[in-house]
């Protein structure tokens, strides 16, 4: 991993989300030493199915194209990225009642903020809770998470380096 070069511009981006403004700042820690893209549109940003189901006890996944090769009990749910040279975000539609475990991924956590809808959300060992509009809850690297979405529900998700709990 490359650390940033201090003389990239540090940006502000306003996301404006319906009637709701969340202001997010976005610096460059790790990317190229000159980054592309400032601003993904929308409209450019792309489109991938992915389905999730379990098997042999483990979470599997499969994305794009391969989901036609998911088990017909999966669960398929539409992520649209957003790749900013570096740093990632997506964005995540869950429909109404799925059920799902994603696959843990040990070198990262994911951060997850609600924009709609609600989850109920198991992290490892822990009580489940219900999350909703302009809530966050981190998925920690090596833990599985189970998700049940109550309602259609949409999450903005990015990964972190994995933190070590306190």
């Amino acid at each position: 991993m490359k650390l940033a070069n201090p003389a990239l511009p540090r940006r502000r981006l306003k996301l404006v989300v319906g009637a709701m403004t969340l202001g997010v700042a976005l610096t460059w820690t790790a990317a190229a030493d000159s980054p592309s893209k400032f601003v993904v549109f929308g409209k450019d940003a792309p489109v991938l199915p992915v389905a999730l189901w379990m098997e042999d006890g483990k979470p599997k996944v499969a994305r794009g194209a391969d989901t036609k090769n998911a088990p017909a009990s999966a669960t398929i749910i539409e992520s649209v990225g957003y790749n900013l040279d570096g740093p990632s975000y997506r964005r995540v539609t869950f429909p109404k009642g799925a059920r799902f475990s994603p696959p843990s991924n040990p070198a990262s956590d994911t951060i997850l903020y609600v924009l709609k809808g609600r989850v109920e959300v198991t992290l490892g060992d822990e009580p489940a809770v219900v999350v909703g509009p302009k809530d966050a809850f981190r998925e920690r690297a090596g833990t599985i998470t189970k998700f049940h979405a109550i309602e259609r529900s949409e999450l903005l998700e990015t990964s972190i380096p994995a933190q070590v709990p306190k």
